[in-house]
């Protein structure tokens, strides 16, 4: 009896616990309250920064410090014709440039230049570029050029992933040829989101130049996702790892210095996401340390990079690497969430937002500390392919959860087949794909996608 009666005040104190635990949690998310994307796309919270951070850090390289060379291996072709015969092609960080006459030309659209503002015009069609804000206006919106207006030869260039989206056109690369043909790109059905309503969250984990994300296969595959995602006026985030190590097979990919042909696709992979409502965010430098492979290793922990010296030396390395590429980034996910109080605070001191839990109390709710905001992923993630308690979470909230989750996009790419003719890209995504059925729970409930920097008075 005694033993019974041992076994059984255990238990109780168990349930106990673990009931004190989800009042806790349950009373933070209440104080926390309900987040709600409002008309202006800011987000109404109480938890919102009142003032904004700015880093005191300013970056060592800039996208203009880097240097631009011609390209004399690879052929570029438009429609299936030959493109490279004449015109010179330029690189310059990781981007590939073209004339732009001379592409306008090729696709029988006009093209003017007069007093900073570029036309490209063609029957009802119309987009302008400003060259000194590098802002490209097209069919009643405007956006930032992913590239940049680049002038050689008293001519104007302009990089593949602009010439995409002005264009409406798929750059189809070819990494064992060497080629570039400019297709058509496929018509994705678009479909309305509201405006306003509860926000949700969402964040592509683990996004670097490893051999697996090297391989054009696998970068038209995203090219498709990033389509879908902006054919539905989905907004998410990339945790991006800058710098791909593997130091055991002698694998160092670091794009500040990689020039080749897999790299360029990879940031174009990246351009085509944030045109379709990504927004970068570093997730670590390289995500290893020591002879650690990339993704799974650690980087930041009280074994790694663990002075505040090498702390810094990991962040802003990250932020360099960001401002040569012209990859933005606006938050930060430490490796595996392993970065100490220590380590969180330096990071603090670079951005305002922090896309992981504040600690383990915190792990489900957000957390202000001064001018920065936590913002943790309540619904967790997809694992293998489960994604039964991801839409059980957005279909039956507890009461003020968050709706933040996180996706390893890979998973995505079995469910998606690319083909291309010489004038035209093709495509088929299985309608049973996670993030397709995370989207569709995502509508039906009537959620609005939401960046955490929208987190902004």
């Amino acid at each position: 009896m005694s033993r019974f009666k041992k076994n059984f005040f255990t238990a109780i104190k168990f349930i106990c616990a673990i009931g004190v635990v989800f009042v806790i949690l349950f009373a933070c998310s209440f104080f926390q309250g309900w987040v709600n994307v409002k008309d202006d796309g800011t987000l109404a919270s109480s938890k919102t920064p009142k003032n904004v951070l700015k880093s005191k850090y300013v970056p060592k390289i800039n996208s203009s410090d880097m240097n631009v060379s011609k390209v004399s291996d690879v052929k570029f072709c438009f429609l299936g014709k030959d493109f490279s015969k004449n015109p010179s092609i330029y690189y310059k960080a990781q981007r590939y440039y073209l004339p732009l006459d001379k592409v306008c030309s090729n696709l029988g659209f006009s093209f003017d230049s007069s007093n900073g503002i570029i036309t490209i015009s063609k029957e009802d069609f119309k987009a302008s570029i400003n060259v000194s804000s590098n802002t490209l206006s097209k069919i009643s919106s405007d956006s930032k050029l992913r590239g940049e207006v680049l002038n050689e030869d008293d001519t104007v260039f302009l990089s593949v992933s602009d010439i995409e989206n002005i264009f409406d056109l798929n750059a189809d690369f070819n990494f064992k040829d060497k080629t570039i043909n400019f297709v058509h790109n496929a018509s994705f059905q678009k479909s309305d989101s509201p405006k306003t309503g509860r926000a949700a969250f969402i964040r592509l984990e683990d996004f670097g130049a490893s051999p697996y994300m090297q391989k054009d296969t696998t970068q038209k595959k995203f090219k498709v996702f990033a389509d879908f995602l902006g054919s539905n006026n989905i907004k998410f985030h990339i945790a991006w790892v800058p710098r791909y190590k593997d130091p055991e097979n002698n694998i160092d990919n670091d794009l500040l210095t990689n020039n080749s042909i897999e790299n360029v696709g990879f940031v174009n992979m990246m351009d085509r996401l944030i045109l379709n409502g990504g927004e970068l965010g570093l997730h670590g430098y390289t995500h290893q340390y020591g002879n650690e492979i990339s993704f799974e290793g650690t980087e930041l922990s009280k074994k790694a990079n663990a002075s505040e010296e090498e702390t810094r030396k990991v962040i802003e390395s990250g932020i360099d690497t960001s401002s040569a590429l012209n990859l933005p980034v606006t938050f930060y996910e430490s490796p595996h969430y392993k970065a100490t109080s220590k380590q969180l605070k330096i990071i603090e001191e670079y951005f305002q937002y922090l896309y992981q839990p504040a600690g383990i109390i915190d792990f489900t709710i957000l957390r202000r500390k001064g001018d920065n905001l936590y913002i943790p992923t309540p619904l967790s993630y997809v694992k293998d392919l489960n994604v039964k308690p991801i839409l059980r979470g957005l279909n039956h909230p507890l009461p003020y959860q968050l709706a933040s989750l996180y996706y390893h996009p890979t998973k995505e790419l079995d469910f998606i087949d690319v083909t291309f003719t010489k004038d035209k890209m093709f495509y088929t995504y299985d309608d049973n794909a996670p993030m397709k059925q995370i989207i569709k729970a995502i509508k039906d409930n009537g959620y609005v996608t939401a960046h955490v920097s929208d987190f902004r008075n």
